[in-house]
């Protein structure tokens, strides 16, 4: 009506406000599948200012919405040889470390001895150095799991530790916490993955504290910016789009054998799709595998809608592009909606994120960045001075599957009867089918935790919000700073 509040502590901005707290079942939706969506909030009347955006109001009234970016302006990236790729790769993430361990004190840095995180530090190191700074001032913390051996990855940890010549500090398997989230609850803002590992940023912040630091890096994003996904499919699809026909054809055989598909099914069944329609048919097979089993039918079909709204149907963009914009997009709303801003004692930033760099990779032609089947090739022959060759050779990385299905046989108790969650109660998930789906889980028959991880954490956000007491009206100091 005649007054607004924003803050960006949520929890804080919810318990203060005075309205009906109706739920987004469109947010729960996309979060169930990992798509969270950093235009919207959990509820439908506390609202989000999107990434990218300036909001403008006058005499009361919000009458300006609008871009400060458009990824659509961007020009193509175009040099004569491979060498100069690779070299403006290097000095864009040269510059987008620099211009984030600007700090007094101590900077820290997550080091999980996979792509992006080390490419993070060490890229650290040589900012620190040509500042002539010792290497102690860039700490590193990397979790290590001593019993659930599938998600260690201290083999990678460590050779980045031989080369920097200092060690990480290890956050240990049981100071993890790992856990289902269903004790001792309360409303802590949003639904967060996160608190399922809760030890893991208690940690961080003790020995931040003890360093005086607040700073730490992260590698979010490299998969986003540098490609980690199969990309024969787009590869073929862009020279189909350009009509280049005698080179489509090349492409095609070329990658229908390093890839192992049929050149038939190649072109027509996983390329033309992308041509005709959106860049959807592309991403469902990695998206319909975030999607709990379990979910209702009528969501998981509303899923499918919103993903088809989704999806980018600009003919004047090539398919890849198209492809790459949405990757980064997805970056973007991950980062926005507020996962890390609920730990005050830690300040987060992500290099990866840094608007020339998101530039350059969208700029460069999608064949720089992965070649010959080979994912991230542009990254990899960019960094092959600066990484282990342990790291640069690595094709996989472990997940935190294995330790989470421990903590679920662990607190197999604390699940109770199925038939009273919140998720069942709303109808949000089918019970017999969750059932199903966690005695498998229970036993090992999993095929990630990724879905598990998100319904819990929801499960746990529901149910916290009985805690919520919102206040009839907004403080003095929220009518203080409206007027």
């Amino acid at each position: 009506d005649d007054r607004i509040a924003w803050c960006s502590d949520f929890a804080l901005l919810v318990k203060s406000y005075g309205g009906s707290l109706e739920l987004d079942n469109e947010y729960m939706l996309r979060y169930l599948a990992a798509r969270t969506d950093g235009r919207r909030t959990p509820f439908k009347h506390i609202q989000v200012v999107s990434p990218n955006t300036v909001l403008r109001f006058s005499n009361g009234v919000l009458f300006h919405e609008g871009k400060l970016w458009n990824p659509d302006d961007i020009a193509p990236v175009q040099f004569p040889r491979d060498e100069q790729y690779e070299e403006q790769c290097r000095e864009e993430l040269l510059e987008a470390v620099r211009l984030r361990v600007r700090a007094r004190n101590t900077v820290f840095a997550e080091l999980s001895g996979g792509f992006d995180s080390s490419t993070i530090v060490l890229i650290a190191d040589q900012v620190h150095r040509s500042q002539l700074k010792p290497v102690e001032t860039l700490q590193t913390f990397s979790c290590t799991y001593e019993e659930s051996t599938t998600c260690d990855e201290r083999q990678f940890i460590r050779a980045v530790e031989e080369l920097r010549g200092i060690d990480s500090t290890y956050v240990h398997e049981d100071e993890l916490h790992a856990t289902l989230g269903l004790r001792e609850i309360h409303f802590t803002g949003l639904p967060n993955a996160n608190f399922c590992h809760p030890g893991r940023f208690e940690k961080y912040a003790s020995v931040m504290k003890a360093y005086g630091a607040r700073l730490l890096l992260t590698g979010i994003g490299g998969d986003h910016l540098f490609w980690n996904l199969p990309a024969s499919p787009l590869l073929v699809a862009d020279q189909m789009w350009q009509r280049n026909f005698v080179q489509l054809h090349r492409e095609c055989r070329r990658l229908s054998y390093l890839s192992s598909v049929p050149y038939l099914r190649l072109l027509f069944r996983e390329a033309l799709p992308l041509v005709l329609s959106s860049d959807s048919s592309h991403r469902s097979r990695f998206w319909q595998s975030a999607v709990p089993p379990c979910l209702a039918r009528v969501h998981k079909m509303h899923l499918e809608e919103l993903e088809r709204d989704d999806a980018s149907k600009d003919g004047r963009l090539s398919p890849s592009y198209r492809f790459h914009r949405r990757a980064i997009q997805s970056l973007f709303s991950h980062l926005a909606v507020g996962h890390y801003q609920e730990y005050k004692d830690i300040y987060f930033t992500h290099p990866y994120s840094y608007r020339p760099l998101v530039e350059f990779c969208l700029g460069v032609a999608l064949s720089q960045l992965a070649r010959d089947g080979q994912r991230r090739s542009l990254m990899r022959r960019s960094l092959a001075q600066v990484l282990p060759p342990k790291i640069l050779r690595r094709k996989s990385k472990a997940s935190i599957d294995e330790t989470f299905l421990r903590a679920l046989r662990r607190e197999w108790n604390d699940i109770g009867n199925i038939k009273q969650w919140q998720l069942c109660q709303r109808g949000f998930v089918e019970p017999e089918w969750l059932a199903q789906d966690l005695d498998k889980a229970r036993i090992g028959i999993s095929d990630g935790a990724g879905p598990l991880l998100h319904l819990f954490s929801l499960e746990r956000w529901l149910r916290s919000l009985n805690a919520i007491t919102p206040s009839t009206y907004l403080s003095n100091q929220y009518d203080h700073a409206t007027k």
